[in-house]
């Protein structure tokens, strides 16, 4: 849900470091104008930054992200010739050149086919919904807690050893809070409410993809690319469904080809023709009438990257009526989630 890009925005106060493995048998920060893939598949413009024993992590015209070793061409590794020129780049170009639109499914289809595989109705019904998870490596992840509820508020602690970190969006605005440890002596960090901002607004309970009809969005099936989670080496092929708003707000879903009963794995979102975040999901597992991710990971594009783990997932949780207003008293020793 958008939501929980503004739970691992705030997660970044404490952000963890992916850190890639290279290796000597591909040639790195090269640009290749060309790249067909074993598969069939073609990507333009490609540079490959970092290599382990499995995968490969590169970036090209209308994506980045890893690629496995086996579907390279085997003269990849070579020593590189004079550098050839660019193609010319595209700002829209998919992810995969050549796609053949016309064997695609149609957008919208895609669309209602993601929504359904991740709950259908019983999503947009939804109330409210708690997370309970950690943020960073495994066995070191910082505790988090999350809810969210329609339109558009949200509520997210973190607990720290000092104490804990609380930062919501509620009828009155956004606002934020910090509580160190003490117990009844606790004392709260005065925080006054701020305006609403653009971006807090944007970020409804639900996914424009879901609610494309309502907000007459226009939909396009604009390429094909592979995904491969992070720590995985299984790749995925998607088609990537573009939902622009009537203002220009855009962004991009990464649906499965192949698997129907698959919601979207990533979706990315634009400024402009820039992207400026992008968000994966993985590990899905059923939840009453629900597909839901128990992992996310987040990236701005500016070489962090913040994974968020779920352990425990509530659907329509009892919520007091203060939960989205504001900080709570510092003589409240429990939390608002």
């Amino acid at each position: 849900m958008t939501p929980m890009r503004r739970a691992l925005l705030l997660l970044m106060l404490l952000p963890f470091f992916a850190a890639p493995c290279f290796s000597a048998d591909l040639v790195l920060n090269r640009l290749f104008p060309m790249v067909v893939l074993k598969d069939g598949r073609v990507l333009k413009n490609v540079t490959f930054v970092a290599s382990g024993s499995s995968t490969a992590m590169a970036k090209w015209d209308g994506g980045r992200g890893t690629i496995p070793l086996d579907l390279l061409p085997d003269d990849l590794g070579a020593s590189p010739a004079a550098a050839a020129p660019p193609v010319e780049r595209h700002e829209s170009a998919a992810a995969v050149a050549f796609f053949d639109k016309s064997k695609a499914p149609g957008a919208q289809v895609l669309a209602d086919r993601s929504l359904s595989a991740e709950g259908g109705q019983a999503l947009i019904a939804l109330g409210a919904i708690q997370f309970q998870g950690e943020m960073g490596p495994i066995g070191e992840g910082t505790p988090t807690m999350m809810v969210a509820a329609p339109p558009n508020f949200r509520l997210t602690e973190i607990l720290l050893p000092q104490g804990r970190l609380i930062e919501g969006f509620g009828p009155k605005g956004a606002w934020s809070a910090a509580q160190k440890t003490g117990g009844a002596a606790a004392m709260m960090k005065p925080a006054a409410h701020s305006p609403a901002k653009r971006s807090d607004l944007e970020e409804s309970f639900i996914e424009p993809l879901w609610r494309w009809r309502e907000l007459n969005a226009t939909l396009a099936v604009i390429g094909e690319e592979l995904v491969t989670m992070q720590n995985s080496t299984t790749s995925v092929r998607t088609y990537v469904v573009s939902v622009t708003l009537p203002d220009g707000s855009r962004w991009d879903y990464l649906i499965p080809a192949d698997d129907p009963k698959m919601p979207y794995l990533v979706k990315r979102s634009y400024r402009g023709e820039k992207i400026v975040a992008t968000e994966r999901r993985s590990r899905f597992r059923r939840i009453g009438d629900l597909m839901l991710p128990m992992q996310y990971e987040y990236d701005e594009g500016n070489g962090r990257t913040v994974e968020f783990r779920i352990f425990r997932v509530v659907l329509n949780p009892p919520l007091e009526p203060e939960t989205f207003l504001g900080p709570p008293s510092p003589e409240q020793k429990g939390t608002h989630l």
